[in-house]
């Protein structure tokens, strides 16, 4: 961002100084010479830019941030929608449902997407869900193309590891030809 508005002022100076330069050039011819040195201008900042984005380096870093016992989980279709004079729309959101272990011994019921959350069967006694996160980190090379790092830096994305016993997770297959 700071290297597209870079760009763009030089761009706006050199135009006006080539404008004002010259002699001969009435008003409208003026105007048209600025508006096409700052369209000019933009377009190699936004280029330069696009540009410096790919070349920076980046990676992905993972971390858990929340960890949970479960003490009982089940798979679940949840159907909603709207319906206003005959006309609306019908929404079929499957879900992870699964009660936890509170701090005080008590369990609560939670509920997780299906679309975020990746179940591992494990040679073990006890389920825990883990929330895990991953952050896109950019290098130091940023301050290079001066683009601040607090507009790349946190993009986050979440996602959540079941793990339960071996044989938790049963397998249906139903085909109906009829």
């Amino acid at each position: 961002m700071v290297l597209f508005i870079a760009c763009t002022i030089v761009g706006v100076c050199i135009s006006f100084k080539i404008i004002y330069s010259k002699k001969n050039i009435d008003f409208f011819e003026k105007i048209i010479f600025s508006i096409m040195g700052v369209a000019a201008s933009a377009f190699i900042g936004t280029v330069s830019t696009g540009i410096a984005s790919k070349v920076i380096l980046h990676s992905m870093q993972e971390y858990e941030y929340d960890k949970i016992n479960i003490v009982a989980i089940d798979s679940s279709k949840e159907l909603s929608g709207t319906f206003i004079l005959g006309l609306g729309n019908v929404n079929l959101e499957q879900q992870y449902v699964f009660y936890y272990l509170t701090a005080d011994g008590g369990k609560k019921y939670g509920e997780v997407s299906k679309y975020s959350a990746i179940i591992y069967e494990e040679e073990r006694r006890d389920g825990y869900m883990a929330k895990i996160g991953e952050r896109t980190v950019y290098s130091d090379k940023v301050l290079f193309w001066l683009i601040p790092k607090f507009l790349l830096d946190g993009k986050d994305s979440t996602t959540y590891a079941i793990h339960v016993p071996k044989g938790t997770v049963k397998l249906e297959f139903n085909i109906d030809l009829k």
